[in-house]
């Protein structure tokens, strides 16, 4: 029973701290090093920026926005892609979610729930927004951090790395209401 306790008190002490230390560590590195990834900054194209300049959206007004995700939708597994983004980042103010159709089948939508983080453009196969392969392209202050293809894999990095580039949400500041204070 007395080595048991002096296991149990060890344990406490130093193995749960340094499992902690190491577990915050490998987030704080994988975090980082995704950071570094993304230091890459290309200007976009004159075309692109004037392709998303003469629609009528509010892209380039949009002062809070820090971070756009454009995304080429071409069938309906892309439309559930848009959508979990859209659902899942709905609540940033400073994210914005471009659906880029290739028809005009999108102004069959009338999404409400969305308004604020998705926005959604027509496309014609002569506009070359993307190339290769790619589906998706990262914006950071309006500048092309990285673009992916149109694999799961990919799209699971590009919902990573637009999370890790939005600026961390400040916490509200506790407020103690006091008895005596109501």
């Amino acid at each position: 029973m007395k080595y048991l306790n002096s296991i149990l008190v060890v344990a406490l002490i130093f193995i749960l701290p340094a499992g902690s230390y190491l577990y915050l560590r490998s987030g704080f590195m994988f975090r980082k090093d995704k950071l570094e990834k993304l230091k890459n900054e290309n200007p976009l194209e004159q075309a692109q920026k004037a392709f998303l300049l003469s629609k009528d959206s509010t892209y380039f007004k949009n002062e809070e926005r820090t971070v756009n995700l454009l995304m080429k939708v071409d069938n309906e597994k892309d439309e559930k892609d848009l959508y979990f983004l859209a659902e899942n980042l709905k609540e940033r103010k400073d994210f914005e979610l471009t659906g880029l159709y290739s028809s005009e089948d999108f102004k069959t939508f009338s999404d409400t729930l969305y308004s604020k983080t998705l926005t959604r453009f027509s496309t014609s196969p002569e506009t070359n927004f993307f190339q290769g392969d790619n589906r998706f392209i990262l914006l950071k202050n309006d500048l092309v951090r990285s673009t992916y293809g149109s694999t799961q894999e990919d799209f699971n990095n590009a919902y990573e790395e637009t999370v890790i580039l939005l600026p961390l949400k400040k916490r509200d500041k506790l407020i103690l209401i006091r008895d005596n204070e109501k």
